[in-house]
């Protein structure tokens, strides 16, 4: 029973109770020493324990986290993927849509344009249709003014016909002598004929010198009267195109041309200068030259007697 008591003692004790008190302390030393190797093997333990989970939970954290990591990447890579293509599909549908807007524009730009083309052609050939209608009035109104015209000329001429008739009678009745010195009395009139080379302008100055005018062929009776005196000289006559309008003659006293035996293919206007008319040997004798050329003239006057 003692030996179980002592036993149950603390180290401190059986060494008060023990005789050997040195051998008794080492072995309290030595007790003391292997409880706490083992306390401290006991710690050690725990703390590798414990490491030991913390690693393990460390390393299935760190297989989650991989796991999740992969699982979103995946999730995100396919999600992305399908944006992708929505995005494609849309695009391709806007490209689609836009192709199919550019043609519809396209179409209606095309009946646009045939449109107005349409109308401006309408519009074109009902102006030219009323220009026509318009020219016509007109030519129908010329013709009727140049007939007017033409009508109005001729009976000028003839009233200027009768006027020298007149005045030929006149003249008659208040003096009767002859043709004055150096005129020559051929039918019923006094004619100067005079040789030596003159302008146009100054023969008419020298006809209404001598109180005469220049040429004025009334019909073919005077010229046939005229023609064996002229012989092949070449004289200037009263007569010149109107300064207006170069289409017309008139003589010099103002009155138009109404008998005009020109010459074949007179008058034809050389070269646009010839404004003058002259008259030659023959029937047809009359010709138009130019006025500067430097000719003889004829000047006539009624016959008195």
């Amino acid at each position: 029973m003692r030996g179980t008591e002592n036993l149950e003692m603390e180290p401190d004790q059986l060494c008060e109770d023990n005789i050997y008190a040195n051998t008794c302390d080492l072995d309290v030393r030595r007790t003391r020493n292997r409880s706490t190797a083992k306390e401290i093997l006991a710690v050690r333990s725990r703390k590798y324990r414990v490491i030991l989970i913390l690693g393990v939970l460390l390393i299935l954290a760190f297989l989650i986290l991989f796991i999740l990591t992969g699982v979103l990447f995946n999730h995100y890579k396919s999600i992305r993927g399908e944006i992708s293509q929505m995005n494609d599909k849309k695009i391709e549908d806007a490209i689609s849509q836009l192709k199919s807007n550019d043609k519809k524009i396209e179409e209606e730009m095309s009946q646009l344009k045939d449109k107005i083309i349409e109308e401006e052609m309408t519009q074109q050939k009902a102006n030219y249709k009323n220009i026509e209608d318009e020219i016509l009035q007109l030519k129908s109104k010329d013709s009727g003014l140049t007939k007017d015209v033409s009508d109005l000329q001729k009976s000028v001429a003839n009233i200027t016909d009768d006027l020298n008739k007149i005045k030929l009678i006149i003249n008659k009745e208040a003096s009767c002598t002859s043709c004055p010195s150096g005129w020559q009395l051929i039918k019923s009139n006094c004619y100067y004929i005079q040789a030596n080379g003159e302008t146009w302008t100054r023969s008419r100055e020298e006809c209404d010198k001598r109180n005469g005018v220049m040429l004025i062929l009334k019909d073919k009776a005077e010229l046939d009267s005229l023609v064996p005196t002229i012989g092949s000289g070449r004289y200037w006559i009263g007569l010149r195109r109107d300064s207006g309008d170069i289409n017309r003659w008139l003589w010099a006293d103002g009155s138009h041309l109404t008998f005009s035996p020109w010459n074949t293919g007179e008058p034809n206007n050389d070269k646009g200068r010839e404004h003058c008319a002259e008259i030659l040997g023959g029937s047809q004798s009359m010709n138009d030259r130019d006025c500067e050329d430097k000719l003889g003239y004829i000047c006539e006057k009624a016959w008195t007697c």
